[in-house]
């Protein structure tokens, strides 16, 4: 009998002790490795995690009976052991912050959260060195939109004794407790950098090719289309699931988004060019880089023509050097720039060109950057543009017009705000959005009906309207457009000036529209073009007016009301008429109606 309770001693030990309540069986969750199940025993405040399972993160551990000494990147930090049954641990919270870590147990959860803390971020003369306590595993993109270079940072957060070392418009956010972001604005349409994927303490990226000459202008959009009656905190947003804008006021932006210069705004989304097919984001042990230098274009060819569009294929064979750029210098113009390219010959059993009876031309032009190739299109068409395998493809799609006459067409004017929600405001002067939107929308409705359009406005008079009501007006009267008008604001007054048009994420009709309209208020309004935007910049989601609509639909931001310029043209009886007649003219521009005259 007392032979089997001394073998059954050391298992009663331990289960005792697990079953007291002090010590009990946990969790660890550490990014860039998966979640420790089986391998951690929490006693009280502390988590003591096996030692074979510090190997498994590739720690270097050296373990006697009652000590261990835990070396990562060369700094040695000796702690106790303690053994649960058979299993060597050692006490995990107070070994991380020796070495540069942190955690946290997760409320009323065995499970603890193992971060590394950030300590340096620097970017001189275009090299980008991050150092971390932890090894983190760093996860590198490119954003279009704007165009920035984005390095997350897996199993990493930033504290206060964080060191940045870098220009202002470099950016360090807390995307989500275990993936820290760093952003450098770059040039539009770069190639991701060389760069080796792993877990890591200390990494270095050189960055000089794609780095912005010059520091972007801040453009950041604070007045958007919103129900201000109240004003919405971050996570309840009235476009639900989306990412607010900041209230207007007064502006917060922490950090502000960095946008594009307004003198040079991008007008396409242009997708990065690999090959094999594109992705944005290196794996883990993925080597990207030097590309092959052989990048030929091969002659272009017509595909899936129908009576709504057609697809225009630009093969190409080898890797470009730099991504290409897709513009359209006009609503008739599309180019395609590829830098480095030389012309090529198609291989055998490869389609030729032929006709388009959506083309009125086209060419390819060798030059000392590359090749343009150049399409005339017959009238305006949607336009997207993507990279498929060894395939530049520019999709055309048609509008649906009707008989091509603004006529008899159906168009929902809405101005933007009103009653209780006055929109973006300069108290000075007793300047409202909800006032200045419904002068210019009065007048283009005017100016559609003499025009032969039939006008539904959302609101005629000082009164709320709900977003979502606004987009209803259009659907269920079945209207061929909708056409949202707003005035802008943003931080810091005076900064920024100008004009966009919206266009509902990567719709091509509602971009289309967009174009159409943004090309003539830059004609008449006199104030800068600063473009035309997809609203994905502003909410994930997009704007509620136009995502909820099911006509093409475009949204008008005419100035910046707290720009002292903007503002007193845009009280003028002048500015608001030309406003008017443009939005008439934009429309026909889309439907082909006499070229907008």
């Amino acid at each position: 009998m007392r032979i089997r309770l001394a073998c059954l001693l050391p298992w009663m030990v331990v289960t005792a002790a697990l079953g007291q309540g002090t010590t009990r069986p946990a969790e660890v969750v550490y990014p860039p490795f998966a979640a420790a199940k089986g391998s951690a025993w929490r006693d009280g405040d502390e988590c003591y995690l096996k030692t074979s399972l510090l190997q498994s993160w590739g720690w270097n551990v050296e373990a006697s009976r009652d000590r261990a000494t835990v070396t990562v990147g060369g700094n040695p930090v000796t702690v106790p052991v303690r053994t649960f049954g058979q299993d060597a641990t050692v006490a995990l919270r107070g070994l991380l912050t020796k070495l540069g870590g942190a955690s946290a147990w997760r409320p009323s959860e065995d499970t603890l959260e193992v971060w590394s803390i950030v300590r340096t971020v620097s970017l001189r003369n275009g090299a980008l060195v991050v150092e971390t306590g932890l090894p983190c595993r760093p996860k590198i993109s490119v954003d279009q939109q704007p165009s920035a270079l984005a390095v997350d940072l897996l199993g990493a957060r930033k504290d206060s004794a964080t060191r940045i070392d870098a220009p202002s418009e470099v950016r360090l956010t807390q995307e989500t407790p275990f993936r820290l972001r760093l952003t450098v604005p770059c040039q539009p349409g770069v190639m991701l950098p060389s760069w080796r994927a792993e877990t890591t303490r200390r990494f270095e990226l050189d960055i000089a090719a794609v780095l912005l000459a010059t520091p972007p202008a801040s453009t950041q959009v604070t007045s958007v289309p919103g129900d201000a009656r109240a004003r919405p905190a971050i996570g309840a947003d009235q476009n639900a699931g989306a990412k607010p804008t900041p209230a207007i006021e007064p502006p917060k932006q922490d950090p502000p988004k960095q946008d594009p210069p307004v003198t040079e705004p991008p007008k396409q989304e242009v997708p990065p060019t690999q090959t094999p097919p594109v992705t944005q984001e290196i794996a883990q042990g993925g080597l990207q880089g030097p590309p092959v230098p052989t990048y030929e274009a091969l002659p272009w060819r017509v595909q899936n023509e129908t009576a709504t569009g057609a697809a225009l294929i630009v093969p190409f064979r080898g890797r470009a050097l730099q991504a290409p750029v897709f513009s359209r210098p006009d609503l008739e113009t599309i180019e395609l720039r590829l830098f480095g390219a030389k012309p090529g010959s198609p291989r055998d059993g490869q389609a030729p060109f032929q006709e388009s009876p959506s083309l009125a031309g086209a060419e390819t032009i060798e030059d000392d950057l590359g090749i343009l190739v150049r399409f005339k299109t017959v009238r305006p068409f949607g336009v997207e543009f993507s990279v498929v395998g060894n395939e530049y493809v520019v999709r055309l799609v048609k509008p649906r017009t009707g008989d091509g006459r603004l006529a008899g067409k159906v168009v929902v004017i809405d101005p933007g705000h009103g009653g209780d929600d006055p929109g973006a405001r300069n108290p000075a002067d007793q300047t409202f959005e909800k006032n200045l939107t419904l002068a210019v929308g009065m007048k283009a409705a005017q100016r559609l009906t003499e025009a032969g359009a039939t006008v539904l406005m959302t609101r005629r008079s000082d009164v709320f309207i709900g977003l979502r009501e606004r987009s209803e007006v259009a659907n269920r009267n079945a209207a061929d457009f909708f056409v949202s008008i707003h005035i802008n604001s943003n931080a810091r007054p005076n900064s920024t000036s100008g004009t966009i048009s919206f266009y509902h994420l990567k719709d091509p009709i509602g971009r289309l529209l967009a174009e159409c309209m943004q090309s003539e208020l830059a004609k008449v309004t006199g104030l800068p073009d600063i473009g035309v935007w997809s609203d994905g910049r502003i909410y994930s989601s997009g704007f509620a007016v136009l995502r909820h609509s099911q006509v093409p639909a475009t949204l008008l931001e005419l100035g910046f009301i707290n720009h002292q310029r903007d503002r007193s043209v845009m009280r003028t009886e002048r500015f608001q008429d030309s406003v008017a007649e443009a939005i008439v003219r934009g429309l026909k521009v889309y439907l082909g109606d006499g070229e907008g005259q």
